[in-house]
């Protein structure tokens, strides 16, 4: 087994922050007003009224403005029209409400701050306390007998209800031994109990095994709604789900879990490797917004400049975020910018933190991944070391060594309810291999280096560069392969890292909330993460003298290492205010992505060249500041509303490397700046700022207990490209309990980040030559503002903005087993991407500006192309309960297709200007096109089962990922030296696969937990290449372009938690 990566370089600091940007927050202090048990505020409160010749409605509005009273009563049974007048000066409420109810058929009781009105059956004229009702008194908890704050006790049909206290107990009014009550809690299953006689309930809720019935706050800021009972499609990831994966990291554990989300792990990225990108329903990264309890989560400060999908995007780091100290995982389906603002056009992640307080957990995982397949015995044939025993064929050890410790604590704060919960997570893991034997000779036949001094490699120091170059130089070696491996830890002639990084993470996370008072909590959370990322680079062979220096003369492999650090603090203040929620607060994050090369060269600076070099660095910054106020008023039926705005600063930064990352010291044929990452240079450099501001209005009217109508309207600001103005209507019936339809209809829109307006580099790109071949070509990528931008046509970039609409229904036929469906279109217009490659060869107009610009071939950020995605979810699980366990059945279903819009021609629909008319191809070829299209899988289906029998847990997840094409930017065949030299496309369709993943625990005593479990466990590969023209010489035995899952194989973990 390798050595685990040393994830703490000395040039690397855990804890530089650059925290320049001050945060400013104003707080109002106010009352909050909460629907739980409160002896100061009750009967005795007295009030002034003065009224004339007014209905009861206005009387009832009245005092709710004028006090911290809310009124509860079944808008069926009570008549509110009937006139009074009243004249109060400090009198008790009691006496109040026994005047204006005299001679009515209504009757109230006081229960704290609730006023609860019923129709009075039989009741002697002029009595106003009810004799009818009586008192119930209960509590709630979960599972483990911890008691659960907050929950909502509702007397099914009515208004009349009230929330559980700190310690989960409450107490409520009911008329009826028919009475139903239900009771339900974020996280947990709704449960309905029928009061028949009892005084005194217990209710244990269980968490949302069945997910569809789990309650969700996302897509609404009316009262939680259950995932069949809201307007937009809603997908729930919770702890089970969590501590049945065998994933490690929060993309991966979603990846698994939620058939329209995808994040397959990448490879050479560029930074990608570290950074896994995300897509939800088949749509870009950056259109997906991302949430922490409900705020704004900040983007990476990496772009994808790189050649796989996603290419141009800026997504959210979601391994920043240890699956630890996560409650639970919303995924809102459908458009949300008319709600939560920009970037919500495929729909929203919102991840909950952990609350829970008074236990806690330390978990230690361990793992490790099989050995891959044999390479096809043919492709000996085409190798020219074949035959030689000293560097026969070797597929090695699967890599990938892993170990992840995490822990988790929540403690009470105060007596209030208030709470301190923390998480601190590690994980380091070891990269993996998956390359074949390299074909491509390291040195020609008659290289008067071939002899053989392995032996005497050992001989020196290997940390010298000089000694390195007096070895080269006196002994060489045969192939060239022993010193590149002995550098690299690599083995045989698998001479680069093609299949999965190397990384060490380290994380911690705070979430707190105190209340201030009765009527006013504070909240807020911090979090910190650090990841050192390890990748290499292609191998530089010997005979590529304008990237060798002189100090590595049998060639190198050169390594790319990403420091990336992620820093977040929220605090905020909820309270209330005669009825009005009130939320007031502030976000502020930042990511930095820094870039060290080591195992390298200048070859400009022959021998005096460094072998390591710092490259630069980028930086993005955010604070975000809310307030958001919100009441559910009763006009005959349920209406809420919610206003609010939002302030919004962001910086971009980027920082040049060292002199001897990017400077070209001899002006000939030797390539500038460190091998595998030419570092940022000084023109590279820019601090750009923007500013936001949002209005938005969102209403939610509820006209009986089956029709729930929304809208929701946003304008934003942006300072640098304007305002628009965004809307969101829905709708959903229900027929009764068994079946409701939903539909929605959005607009939305996407700003270009930062780091798409203002990136800029000189880098080494690996693209296909005529010939099929792979060679690494220095481009220049130029930022929105630049003056060759302006001269090839290309306009500056503007918001995509977006269509989405949806339409589903959902079903609970019988007991236990509930299911949605959903169909949906988004049309986007403007979407955002890198272009082609220009250069001076494909049109003398281009030869003259790049001339003058001494520039060879250069790309841009530009609005390329309109897309149309249509599809359709389905998400369903029934649920077995015993009386020693449960067993769960769940599956779910994404089928989706997105395409551009083409001609008459059939030819995609490129925007260009006048200049470009003719090159659309250029700005925008065949394989930027199937990136949107066809390079992440058409459909994904999840099926799975989670057994429970006393202490014994089992689940099973079965994934089957559609097929994936790789459309290559050369449509003309290629010779296919595996086929004769047979004339082929170098188009490829990887066919569909399904992966297993299988874990078992047992629950050793109430505090030990162990178990084992296995990822992919038939050890599953996507398809391998079938064109020699795109094998890179064994280094893509599978494609780095396009998968649908990764390169891992088969992977098992040992764990072992203890709770307390």
């Amino acid at each position: 087994m390798k050595k685990y990566i040393n994830a703490w370089r000395s040039n690397s600091s855990m804890l530089k922050f650059d925290l320049k940007m001050k945060l400013t927050v104003f707080f109002a202090i106010v009352s909050l007003f909460q629907l739980k048990a409160n002896d100061s505020y009750s009967q005795n409160t007295k009030l002034s009224l003065d009224v004339k010749k007014v209905t009861l409605n206005e009387v009832i509005r009245e005092i709710e403005s004028l006090s911290e009273f809310k009124f509860l009563y079944n808008r069926k049974d009570i008549e509110l029209n009937r006139i009074v007048s009243i004249k109060a000066k400090r009198k008790r409420i009691t006496a109040i409400l026994s005047e204006v109810f005299l001679g009515s058929d209504i009757e109230f009781e006081v229960l704290h701050k609730q006023i609860v009105l019923t129709k009075s059956k039989v009741r002697p004229a002029g009595t106003a306390i009810r004799e009818q009702e009586r008192e119930i008194k209960g509590t709630v908890k979960d599972e483990a007998g911890n008691p659960l704050p907050g929950a909502s006790v509702i007397v099914k049909g009515t208004t009349n209800g009230v929330q559980t206290d700190f310690d989960g107990n409450f107490t409520i009014n009911v008329t009826a031994d028919d009475d139903v009550l239900t009771i339900s809690y974020i996280g947990h299953r709704s449960v309905d109990v029928t009061v028949a006689g009892q005084t005194n309930i217990s209710v244990v809720l269980k968490e949302a095994a069945a997910q569809l019935e789990e309650v969700v706050m996302v897509g609404s800021r009316g009262r939680p709604r259950t995932q069949l009972e809201s307007v937009a499609p809603i997908d729930v990831i919770g702890t089970r789900v969590f501590e049945a994966s065998p994933q490690a990291e929060t993309s991966q554990i979603m990846q698994y879990a939620a058939p329209s989300f995808h994040s397959t792990k990448q490879n050479i990225g560029h930074g990608t490797d570290h950074v896994d990108p995300i897509s939800l329903r088949g749509l870009g990264a950056d259109q997906t917004l991302v949430l922490i309890n409900g705020k704004r989560r900040h983007a990476s400060s990496l772009m994808n400049a790189n050649g796989t999908v996603g290419r141009g995007q800026v997504g959210t780091d979601l391994n920043a975020i240890p699956v630890a100290a996560i409650e639970r995982i919303e995924v809102l389906r459908d458009g949300a910018a008319a709600q939560y603002g920009s970037d919500a056009i495929a729909g929203v992640i919102n991840i909950v933190l952990k609350k829970s307080v008074n236990k806690g957990e330390v978990r230690v995982t361990t793992g490790f991944l099989a050995a891959p397949p044999e390479a096809p015995s043919f492709l000996e044939d085409f190798n020219p070391y074949s035959g030689n025993s000293d560097l026969a064929s070797t597929r090695g050890e699967g890599g990938g060594e892993s170990v992840q410790v995490s822990a988790n604590y929540g403690v009470e704060v105060g007596e209030k309810g208030g709470f301190l919960n923390f998480t601190m997570n590690y994980l380091t893991r070891n990269p993996f291999n998956r390359m074949d034997d390299y074909t491509i000779q390291m040195f020609g036949e008659d290289d008067p280096r071939r002899g053989n001094a392995v032996a005497e490699f050992a001989a020196f120091n290997q940390s010298d560069p000089g000694a390195i170059a007096a070895y080269n130089a006196q002994f060489g070696d045969e192939f060239g392969f022993a010193v590149v491996n002995e550098l690299n830890d690599f083995e045989g002639r698998r001479v680069a890292n093609m299949g999965g990084s190397g990384t060490t993470n380290a994380g911690l996370v705070i979430n707190t909330e105190l209340p201030l008072s009765e009527n006013s909590t504070f909240y807020a959370n911090v979090m910190y993460n650090y990841r050192l990322g390890s990748a290499t680079g292609f191998v530089r062979r010997p005979n590529q003298g304008a990237r060798q220096s002189g100090l590595w003369p049998l060639g190198f492999s050169p390594h790319l290492d990403s420091d990336i650090q992620d820093l977040s603090g929220t605090i905020g203040l909820k309270s209330n205010f005669k009825g009005w929620d009130i939320d007031i607060s502030n976000d502020y994050g930042q990511n930095s992505f820094k870039w060290t090369i080591f195992n390298s060269n200048n070859a400009s600076l022959g021998l005096e060249s460094p072998t390591s070099f710092d490259a630069g660095q980028l930086k993005y910054t955010q604070n975000v500041m809310n307030f958001d106020i919100s009441k559910n008023h009763d006009v005959g039926f349920s209406l809420n509303t919610a206003f609010g705005s939002e302030f919004r600063l962001e910086n971009f930064k980027q920082f040049a490397g060292q002199e001897e990352s990017w400077q070209n010291y001899d002006g000939g044929i030797k390539e500038a700046g460190s091998q595998v990452f030419p570092g940022y240079q000084p023109g590279n450099a820019t601090d750009e700022y923007r500013f936001n501001t949002a209005i938005y209005a969102d209403f939610e009217a509820e006209f009986t207990e089956s029709w729930l109508l929304t809208a929701a309207g946003r304008y934003e600001n942006y300072s640098d490209f304007g305002g628009r103005f965004n809307y969101k209507i829905g709708t959903r019936y229900k027929f009764g309990d068994l079946f409701a339809l939903r539909g929605a209809y959005s607009t939305g829109f996407r700003a270009p980040s930062l780091p798409q307006k203002f990136f800029s580099s000189f880098s080494l790109q690996f693209i296909s030559l005529p010939d099929g071949t792979i060679d690494g070509v220095n481009i220049a990528h130029l930022t929105e503002d630049s003056f060759v931008r302006r001269q090839f046509g290309i306009q500056a970039l503007k918001p995509e903005t977006s269509r989405n609409i949806s339409l589903g229904f959902t079903t609970r036929p019988f007991k236990g087993f509930s299911m949605t469906v959903d169909a949906y279109q988004i049309d986007i217009k403007d979407r955002i991407g890198i272009t082609g490659r220009f250069n001076g060869s494909q049109d003398p107009r281009f030869a003259t500006i790049l001339s003058n610009a001494r520039l060879s071939q250069v790309q841009f950020m530009a609005n390329a192309v309109d897309t149309k995605t249509k599809g359709i979810d389905f998400v369903m699980s029934y649920n077995i309960p015993f009386d020693s366990g449960s067993l769960t059945f769940t599956g779910a279903g994404n089928f989706t297709e997105t395409k551009v819009p083409r001609n008459d021609a059939g030819d995609p629909i490129i925007k260009t200007g006048e200049f470009l008319r003719g090159f659309e191809t250029v700005l925008f070829n065949r394989e930027e096109v199937s990136r949107i299209e066809v390079a992440q899988p058409t459909r994904k289906i999840i099926l799975g089962a989670i057994f429970n029998l006393n202490r014994f847990t089992m689940a099973a997840n079965a994934t089957n990922f559609g097929t994936v094409d790789y459309i290559h930017p050369i449509a003309a065949p290629i010779a296919n030296v595996w086929n004769n030299g047979a004339l082929e496309t170098l188009d490829q369709t990887f066919s569909a696969k399904t992966l297993v993943d299988l874990s078992l625990s047992f629950q050793l005593t109430d505090a030990f937990n162990i178990g084992v479990s296995g990822s992919n466990i038939f050890n599953v590969y996507p398809d391998r290449q079938t064109h020699s023209a795109n094998y890179g010489g064994g280094m893509f035995a599978y494609s780095r372009r396009v998968s649908q899952f990764g390169l891992a194989g088969a992977g098992y973990n040992f764990n072992l938690s203890f709770k307390f």
